[in-house]
């Protein structure tokens, strides 16, 4: 379950979140695509993968409960937790997907910072983002914290302007 969720994550954001999750599907004409890593381990001349990532949300700021960075033996990561309306929009998304075949992006301000293959599905309410120095771990975990209580407060207002 651990490697799954190191290999998931397909990230975008969007003006008004640091972090998204959408599905990755078939190039079409007009749809958003981005340039996503290389993965570890392949050639640095090697081309970018162009990937097409779908125009529905899956996750953003207002799913976010948690994060925080995360030691392990080959570097650190960052766990991610999602609040229940969360937990029940990735269960939707993911549990008619096929495993080995569906692709989630992660964008993280405005870039892809991996784009995996899901091994198995459904997929709940953690998950991680790996592949990051510790540097790296902190200052995602500072910018996640930061959209969960942008995304609290911004719900905290609208609850007010309509009472």
């Amino acid at each position: 379950m651990r490697a799954l969720l190191a290999l998931f994550a397909l990230v975008q954001i969007s003006a008004a979140d640091f972090l998204e999750i959408r599905q990755v599907v078939e190039a079409r004409k007009g749809a958003k695509t981005y340039e996503a890593p290389r993965p570890p381990g392949q050639e640095q001349n090697a081309p970018a993968e162009k990937l097409t990532v779908s125009d529905e949300l899956i996750i953003g700021d207002r799913h976010l409960a948690e994060a925080s960075p995360v030691e392990e033996q080959d570097g650190t990561s960052v766990a991610v937790k999602l609040n229940p309306e969360g937990e029940q929009r990735m269960i939707a998304a993911t549990k008619d997907g096929k495993p080995g075949v569906l692709r989630l992006a992660v964008i993280i301000d405005g870039k892809i910072r991996t784009a995996p293959v899901v091994n198995s599905v459904p997929l709940g309410k953690n998950f991680q983002i790996s592949g990051t120095s510790p540097e790296e771990a902190k200052e995602l975990t500072n910018k996640l914290r930061a959209a969960i209580e942008a995304a609290k407060k911004a719900e905290a207002e609208k609850g007010e302007k309509k009472e």
